[in-house]
């Protein structure tokens, strides 16, 4: 976000500015940050780099100029890009799973589909409060795309409801785990656990 910032909204400056950054994953963190800033813009706004209107609630009007900046960049730009399309693309299919993931699956290799589907995770999540039987079978869409999305799909879901109400507030995900199919339960309490411990529960 703040390489956005200090380049005065040049994408391209603030792509050189994270490629100063030697750490892989923290370059690639700086990446997704300055995508999501351009996407969402909320910190442009403040600071008179971009329109007014230009709101986080209405990404999804923007969303053909954010796919288009998207499809403009190959490799590990277009890998953050893509997963930062994921906000303006549930917002515009007003968190319909399939229909978000069918837009996802348009990106122009696997990885950067990966990156948006399983970003889009917690957008799909919230406006159903957190209620993981009414999630649950979300994950099973993508099972004849990308196999391994079940399993990802179901730990992501304890995962972020752990972290987004705590502990007291998420006694289902263990009824959740135990309901899933044999191959799936012990990812899903694996996710408990780091989850605890992310949140130092014990």
């Amino acid at each position: 976000h703040m390489m956005l910032l200090e380049s005065e909204n040049n994408i391209s400056e603030a792509i050189g500015l994270c490629y100063g950054i030697k750490d892989e994953g923290q370059k690639y963190h700086c990446l997704t940050g300055m995508f999501m800033e351009r996407i969402a813009a909320t910190n442009l706004v403040s600071h008179g780099l971009a329109p007014e209107d230009w709101t986080y609630s209405t990404m999804w009007k923007r969303i053909n100029e954010s796919e288009a900046l998207c499809r403009s960049y190959n490799g590990q730009e277009a890998v953050a890009c893509w997963r930062e399309m994921a906000h303006p693309i549930a917002q515009y299919y007003k968190s319909d799973p399939e229909k978000t993931f069918d837009h996802c699956n348009t990106a122009p290799n696997d990885a950067a589909a990966w990156a948006c589907k399983t970003h889009v995770i917690h957008d799909l999540a919230s406006p159903k409060r957190f209620n993981l039987s009414v999630l649950g079978p979300m994950c099973r869409i993508e099972k004849d795309t990308n196999p391994k999305f079940e399993s990802y799909c179901y730990s992501a879901l304890v995962n972020i409801k752990i972290n987004s109400l705590g502990a007291m507030e998420s006694s289902d995900v263990i009824g959740f785990c135990i309901s899933l199919p044999a191959e799936f339960k012990q990812t899903c309490f694996n996710s408990i656990v780091r989850s605890l411990k992310g949140i130092k529960t014990s």
